[in-house]
């Protein structure tokens, strides 16, 4: 079921990712031009007070044109690993900091058309540390929710992004003894 790489070349390139054009062949012989996204991978972050209580941001999101309820997260950057790159954007984004980090699980966002991974974290026991340190092009309003109010506003549709509900999905599996391999 692989298809054959025939040749391939990139036909569009920004700040956060790169758009190729390749010419593939499967085992009929039946050869398709495909478009692929490549983005860097993405991690997003659960973290819980001691409190039990969760760090969520309100954003302004350009594709929806719509302020969303989500976790903090972000791109990893070159030479960065996946859990300082959720480090990183914890603090960056709401100024929180934990000892406690553990991976929940990873998956591909859109494997139809890209090539990139998102990693969930959960962050235990984080606690404010410093103030917001915002990009220029960043607007952010910090929420914390009782944890036990996730489920709800995942049904009534007041969190919709697909990445967090997967995060929330993640947390709520290996809290039920569930473990998970990762890339």
């Amino acid at each position: 079921m692989r298809w054959e790489t025939l040749s391939s070349k990139k036909v569009f390139d920004c700040s956060i990712f790169s758009v190729y054009s390749t010419l593939r062949k499967n085992s009929a012989d039946f050869q398709q031009e495909v478009f692929v996204i490549k983005p860097s991978d993405w991690v997003n972050v659960i973290a819980v007070t001691p409190q039990q209580e969760v760090i969520l941001v309100k954003q302004f999101r350009q594709g929806t044109q719509e302020v969303t309820l989500e976790i903090p997260g972000g791109m990893v950057d070159p030479g960065e690993s996946p859990l300082q790159t959720a480090q990183r954007e914890l603090e960056e984004e709401t100024g929180y900091v934990s000892q406690a980090w553990s991976l929940l699980g990873s998956v591909r966002p859109n494997p139809a058309i890209q090539d990139n991974f998102c990693y969930t974290f959960l962050a235990e026991q984080a606690s404010p540390d410093k103030l917001q340190s915002l990009g220029p092009a960043e607007e952010l309003e910090i929420v914390k929710v009782p944890l036990l109010e996730i489920p709800p506003m995942i049904a009534s549709g007041l969190i919709n992004h697909a990445l967090v509900i997967v995060a929330f999905c993640f947390l709520s599996l290996a809290r039920s003894g569930f473990f998970f391999t990762s890339k």
